[in-house]
């Protein structure tokens, strides 16, 4: 057989789309979401793509179908994050999440909600901003994060939860406040 010819091409990748709603991402609906090239795909599938595959995932509004952001592999070989999830991470969540602490997301670590070693994945779903005395306190079990899915959460929320029982809950990026708007004018006579 030719060198040329194998059944592998070193120089090729093999991308996956999967696109689906936000809100059947976090399991609020169970909705079908599409498998690029293929069709329809059953919520609980992409769920479980989320958990345990490696994919391409296009979270999109379930209203009007607006892409809302393209991630690229969820997959990441290593414990230590990117600088692009970094970035995501940093203007996602701007401060630490820990219970009312407010340092600069670029001042802290990037913690894995599920630890590393326990299969917790190097992603924007399980990573979030920690200054380092809150990140010590997380490690000795003194605050213990928990992901909220509540209906009424944006998604990132993370419930903290104190040894004494206290809870702390940390919201991504706080909303901008909604103005009023000004009465409308007249349109001009042209």
């Amino acid at each position: 057989m030719p060198e040329w010819f194998t059944s592998t091409w070193p120089d090729v990748q093999v991308t996956v789309n999967v696109i689906v709603s936000a809100e059947t991402l976090m399991g609020l609906v169970d909705d079908p979401g599409t498998l690029q090239g293929y069709g329809p795909i059953p919520a609980d599938a992409i769920r479980d793509l989320v958990t345990n595959g490696v994919f391409r995932c296009v979270v999109v509004d379930g209203e009007h179908d607006t892409v809302l952001g393209v991630g690229k592999s969820t997959y990441t070989p290593g414990y230590v994050a990117s600088e692009r999830l970094k970035l995501l991470i940093e203007h996602a969540y701007p401060t630490c999440t820990g219970p009312n602490c407010g340092k600069a997301a670029w001042r802290c670590d990037l913690d894995h909600q599920t630890p590393y070693g326990h299969g917790g994945a190097t992603c924007e779903c399980n990573t979030r901003p920690l200054c380092r005395a809150c990140h010590r306190l997380k490690t000795a079990g003194l605050l213990v994060p928990q992901q909220r899915h509540h209906p009424g959460d944006p998604p990132g929320t993370t419930l903290w939860t104190t040894r004494t029982g206290r809870t702390w809950t940390a919201l991504p990026r706080a909303p901008l406040p909604h103005l009023p708007r000004p009465a409308p004018e007249d349109p001009p006579p042209f």
